[in-house]
């Protein structure tokens, strides 16, 4: 974008250079295109010139500069083309037949051809776009406009008859999936993605569980899993989601309201979920343009911090008023050819009249969807049971909006060393990746401090555990690594220690001795005497019994088997001897035994 008067006419042809002249009343005495530029430019920047233009300009060309000049003097051109036309390109030979200064088409070409506007390119935060622009030196010799200010206000709207408040239950869902992913191997395909059993699994873990047959494609279970990611909860190493220690263990001591802050800050600043190609009523083609989720998502939020909390206002009325006051709010260039996006019949949605199905459907899923899930929004529906027809701001979401204090960042529930802890199995092979946590401390002497009074949890003698749901998440965190989710109550959480848990508690590197120093911990030594001689007589019997594949190779007498086991070559490969003449082969060690057999005149071709 040039500044002066002067490098803006720089380009211009003879023709045009005229047609501002005639317009003007100014006076060329040269053909030659830069002394007419610079004699043309001295007389339309005189403040007498500015003033005359000035008075003949009409209502509509007067609204049309003092918009420009109220953005600061420049305006992406496809927005302002929306408002006040586009001007028509014409080459010379066109422009003198057609002489379109005398008879403009729109509030544009009145101000074009009065040489008060003119045409460039600008970096901005969505890239270079081309602007209408001002001239500077032309931009102080204008009348001084106030900058217009956004305004942006709702009318409230009646309480709806069924409400569907916001929950706190996405911070249970993420803990869920770092549950999952602490315990299993959770191994991602080639596009990056979860295995259906994992999937499954996860989903099995959240409050409210999605259909088992909509798991693959459920909106939310997919915002949680990247929600995960986006607050760095979990990583990928070596194709694998994994636990990342520290951040996952600041996040489980957190305080409640800090926890769900972050989580809902995680969205508000993660580029990889573009809420826009989650809306179900669009198909985005991939077709290589971009848009900028972050920048939609600020606009939003900026847009409900202007609404009062606790009162209830129309979908509808929002949709509306932000086509009203900022319709491109995100579209920075106000372009809306490129962006390649079809309804669910295939048809194109690209022009401005399309703004209701693309930018209004946007604001409904963002409100109803991600904003609804993270606790921000409560929802009013009216007939529709699906479609929610009003909103209004939840207290959990008032510190991301600025309208509340922002939660403490200190951990308020103190430091919980737990006794479950040991080193973290590493899923690959070789050293441990560095997402992955390293050996964790053991659990300290003494008392832990805890944020609830009484016992955290109650042990039962049939070894089902029943943890307050206003304990430490942390707490929670570790029962789970030896014992498996049963059911939710209203203030309880009840867990299943068995076999397989606690399986599946020693491949972590957790004893059964720190699974009981935690359990009496929590329980205010509380641990009926039945569950604890249990955990000892497993530990007792672990590991006696196991099942081995291989293959049992027979010989005709005890002599033959004993010259194989002192053979240098063959000996190797064999495995326990299950007698005198009977002997285990490892299953990876089945092809080569039979090919040293074959090769010795043990057995023949074909045996």
């Amino acid at each position: 974008m040039k500044k002066t008067l002067l490098e803006s006419l720089v380009d211009y042809n003879m023709a045009m250079l005229r047609a501002l002249a005639d317009v003007r009343g100014a006076v060329l005495t040269s053909n030659h295109q830069s002394a007419a530029v610079e004699e043309l430019a001295a007389q339309l920047s005189t403040p007498t010139s500015v003033a005359i233009a000035l008075t003949d300009l009409s209502p509509a060309e007067r609204e049309a500069l003092a918009t420009l000049q109220a953005a600061g003097g420049w305006m992406e051109t496809p927005r302002f083309a929306r408002r006040f036309g586009a001007v028509r390109t014409m080459g010379p030979a066109r422009l003198e037949r057609e002489r379109p200064w005398e008879s403009p088409a729109n509030p544009a070409e009145g101000l074009w051809y009065r040489g008060l506007i003119f045409k460039g390119f600008r970096q901005t935060e969505a890239g270079v776009v081309e602007v209408v622009y001002v001239p500077d030196d032309l931009l102080t010799l204008l009348p001084e406009v106030s900058p217009r200010e956004l305004t942006f206000a709702l009318a409230p709207a009646a309480t709806p008859p069924r409400v569907q408040p916001a929950t706190v239950d996405l911070v249970e869902d993420v803990f869920g999936v770092l549950v999952h992913v602490r315990n299993h191997d959770v191994r991602l395909g080639p596009d990056d993605t979860l295995r259906p059993k994992d999937l499954q699994a996860i989903n099995a873990l959240f409050v409210s569980p999605a259909p088992a047959a909509n798991v693959a494609h459920d909106d939310r279970l997919a915002f949680v899993l990247r929600l995960c990611r986006a607050s760095d909860l979990v990583a990928v190493a070596q194709g694998r989601l994994v636990l990342n220690p520290n951040p996952a263990r600041a996040w489980l001591q957190a305080p409640p309201a800090r926890r769900l802050l972050e989580l809902q800050m995680a969205w508000r600043d993660d580029a990889d979920w573009n809420d826009l190609w989650h809306v179900p009523s669009l198909k985005p083609q991939p077709t290589g343009w971009k848009n900028n989720p972050i920048l939609a998502r600020r606009k939003v939020l900026g847009f409900l911090a202007h609404c009062r909390p606790g009162t209830w206002y129309g979908l509808d009325d929002l949709v509306t008023t932000v086509k009203s006051v900022d319709p491109d709010f995100q579209r920075p260039g106000g372009d809306y050819t490129t962006w390649y996006i079809h309804d669910q019949h295939g048809e194109p949605l690209m022009g401005f009249e399309h703004w209701d199905e693309v930018e209004g459907a946007l604001l409904r899923y963002v409100l109803s969807g991600p904003l609804h899930w993270l606790g921000v929004t409560d929802l009013g529906f009216e007939e529709d049971p699906d479609s929610p027809a009003a909103f209004r701001l939840a207290e959990t979401g008032l510190p991301l909006l600025g309208l509340a204090p922002s939660p403490a960042t200190a951990p308020a529930e103190g430091p919980v060393p737990s006794a479950v802890e040991g080193p973290v199995p590493s899923a690959v092979e070789g050293p441990v990746p560095s997402a992955v946590e390293g050996p964790v401390p053991s659990a300290v002497e003494g008392p832990v401090p805890s944020t609830v009074e009484g016992p955290v949890l109650v042990v039962r003698d049939d070894l089902t555990v029943r943890i307050r749901t206003d304990a430490s998440l942390y707490d929670r965190f570790q029962l789970s690594r030896f014992a498996d989710l049963m059911e939710r109550e209203a203030d309880r959480v009840s867990y299943r220690i068995s076999s397989a848990s606690l399986a599946r508690a020693r491949r972590q590197g957790i004893t059964v001795g720190q699974v009981s120093a935690f359990l009496r911990r929590a329980s205010g030594d509380r641990v009926p005497a039945s569950v604890l001689d249990g955990l000892r007589r497993w530990h007792d019997r672990s590991g006696a019994i196991w099942l081995e594949q291989g293959v049992v190779l027979r010989v005709d007498r005890p002599e033959t088997l004993k010259a194989l086991r002192q053979d240098r070559a063959i000996a190797p490969l064999l495995g326990d001897v299950l007698g005198p003449q009977a002997v285990l082969v490892p299953r990876a060690n089945v092809s080569r035994v039979r090919r040293w057999l074959a090769e010795q005149g043990y057995l023949e071709t074909g045996d």
